[in-house]
């Protein structure tokens, strides 16, 4: 009796902990990357932008030797994924973030997903998401797909990071998108709460 109640949240804070620790991974993976790119190209805030060369060259130019290995996708599939827009938020709704040809994604040793963001119409969005499990499932944003930001003079940074954390709390709920959950955990001390939205 003792075992059946203590196990689930044995296995669950387990998952956390995982969790954490490939986020971890992952962040200091592109921020590592960031930092040798400033170092042979200059600041960033000279950098020429995707929206102005393309997200292609732009990775190309500033990030692509400063990962240890990188294997391109030139499709969803070859990643690994079996849909083009295989991810949903986390409230279960479906995210229209699409594995296209127009975007820069691919995988690293650690088995992580990286995806570089283009143009959207008139909008640029310089967000890279993680998946820090591949194309495993639950494909969830703040479960396993998070999102940081490209800022220009600052480095990468959690999505949503000049935001208050009520309304980091807010977005990281099941009954919302979770697109601010890194923010969430990395705020916390790289700890996943108590209250955090747990499948």
């Amino acid at each position: 009796v003792v075992a059946s109640l203590t196990l689930p949240s044995v296995i669950q804070n387990y998952k956390k902990q995982v969790t954490v620790a490939k986020l971890q991974k992952a962040y200091s993976v592109l921020n590592q990357a960031f930092q040798n790119s400033v170092a042979d190209n200059g600041p960033s805030e000279n950098w020429q932008e995707a929206d102005e060369i393309g997200v292609r060259e732009y990775f190309n130019t500033y990030w692509k030797k400063y990962f240890k290995k990188v294997d391109l996708c030139a499709n969803y599939k070859e990643c690994g994924y079996s849909d083009s827009a295989p991810f949903s938020y986390l409230n279960g709704e479906k995210c229209p973030l699409a594995l296209t040809p127009e975007r820069v994604y691919f995988k690293t040793l650690e088995n992580y997903v990286f995806i570089f963001t283009d143009t959207t119409g008139e909008i640029f969005i310089p967000h890279i998401y993680i998946d820090i499990n591949g194309a495993k499932q639950p494909n969830k944003l703040g479960i396993d797909v998070f999102m940081f930001e490209r800022i220009s003079g600052k480095g990468i940074l959690p999505y949503g990071y000049e935001l208050p954390i009520t309304q980091i709390n807010t977005s990281c709920n099941v009954i919302n998108r979770g697109s601010y959950c890194a923010r969430k955990i990395m705020s916390e001390g790289w700890q996943i709460s108590d209250d955090y939205p747990w499948w």
